[in-house]
């Protein structure tokens, strides 16, 4: 996402499934029409505007996947025209932050000890949160 001063944001968007044209597409379309010539530093009022404008989609699926990454690239933006890390702007007093470990992915060959061995294994890394 890029602002009209320059600023530039990244974000990460879910596409469920969906194709990356199609993804692209409900961006261009449904979303980048409402963005245009707001203040990217309003994020919660952004993203209220994407969700209210595409209520007819539901909370879930492409529409929630685009909108979520252009969230966090607003919030993006916003670290960067502080000058402050995210975590610096929302008053947190610590620099280090437990690890977290992505495994856990459920899939149709996988049992329930079969997960609970993974979980075990990050633990043994020195992850205290799965």
């Amino acid at each position: 996402m890029e602002t009209d001063e320059g600023l530039t944001g990244i974000g990460e968007s879910a596409t469920f499934g969906a194709s990356p044209k199609a993804m692209a597409e409900v961006v261009k379309s449904q979303l980048k029409p409402l963005l245009i010539g707001e203040n990217p530093l309003d994020t919660e009022r952004l993203w209220e505007k994407m969700l209210w404008n595409n209520w007819a989609n539901g909370r879930r699926g492409i529409v929630m996947g685009a909108a979520s990454g252009i969230d966090i690239a607003l919030w993006d933006i916003v670290g960067k025209a502080s000058g402050m890390p995210l975590y610096r702007l929302f008053s947190a007093d610590r620099t280090k932050v437990s690890g977290y470990a992505g495994d856990g992915i459920y899939g149709p060959h996988k049992r329930e000890d079969d997960l609970t061995k993974e979980m075990e294994g990050q633990e043994e890394k020195g992850k205290s949160a799965c």
